[in-house]
């Protein structure tokens, strides 16, 4: 398979100048595919999407791994890996030049996938320009579409900007508290989008030391705390909001009420 024109734009965008100008052009167009970005808000409307969107970049990231990384190291995308360095990109994101990215997602720390050591990522990486982002995972859409070439073209027709999709995420979440939603739901890891970063990502936007998964219960509660819940079927648990004292102490009421709160200019 060849890569794809996109590809080639992304692939070459920092050695060729005509092709760095029509990559962001693409991603521009790209906006046009989602309605979300065409609905017209009045003043209260953009006023609380900035509240919300300054409250979703409290909330970091998480890069996973099977390579253990040492505390501060930089990141390095599949292809600028060692041979013997382990990587979680398949032949077929190879084919289509996605071994150039580092991945990220935004959510609930899944636990259900694994192994790996993980690292939490200052989410402002999404207001980088090397920073883009879809919906879902290639595969995802190749389990969706009929050829594998209406899943390629599909998967590159919903890349945009990662300040776009901050756009798209607060305005999701304010049309579920506007429907009276106590919560904004995640159905699993991925469910704040596929994140991925342009080349090497940098000390400066590691937050902290690198993580295992049994790490991470202060960060699941701070998801939770903000008014996230997940289902069943992607994480595991029965409730929306576990409450598990334990091992996940959320005031479930205080986090129902927190998107209420944010709209409403009340935090």
């Amino acid at each position: 398979m060849e890569k794809t024109d996109i590809l080639f734009s992304l692939a070459t965008k920092e050695e060729k100048g005509k092709e760095r100008r029509n990559f962001p052009s693409l991603l521009a167009r790209n906006r046009a595919n989602y309605n979300e970005l065409r609905k017209k808000l009045n003043e209260k409307e953009c006023e609380a999407i900035e509240r919300i969107k300054f409250a979703l970049l409290e909330l970091p990231m998480i890069h996973k791994s099977r390579h253990r990384f040492k505390k501060k190291e930089r990141i390095l995308p599949a292809s600028q890996l060692r041979q013997d360095q382990l990587s979680m990109i398949d032949d077929f994101d190879r084919k289509l030049g996605l071994d150039q990215f580092v991945y990220f997602y935004w959510g609930i720390p899944e636990r259900s996938v694994g192994g790996g050591t993980y690292v939490l990522i200052d989410p402002h990486i999404l207001l980088n320009e090397n920073c883009v982002i879809t919906p879902a995972d290639i595969n995802d859409y190749r389990y969706q579409e009929s050829t594998q070439k209406m899943a390629i073209e599909r998967y590159f027709r919903k890349m945009i900007t990662g300040k776009d999709w901050l756009e798209i995420i607060a305005r999701r979440i304010l049309k579920a508290v506007q429907k009276g939603q106590l919560t904004y739901q995640l159905w699993d890891f991925q469910s704040l989008g596929e994140i991925k970063f342009f080349g090497v990502v940098e000390p400066r936007w590691i937050l902290g030391q690198p993580y295992t998964i049994k790490d991470l219960s202060a960060l699941e509660v701070s998801w939770y705390e903000h008014g996230f819940s997940c289902n069943r079927h992607g994480y595991g648990v029965e409730e929306e909001i576990p409450n598990r004292v334990e091992k996940i102490p959320v005031n479930i009421e205080k986090a129902k009420a927190f998107w209420q709160n944010v709209v409403r200019n009340k935090t």
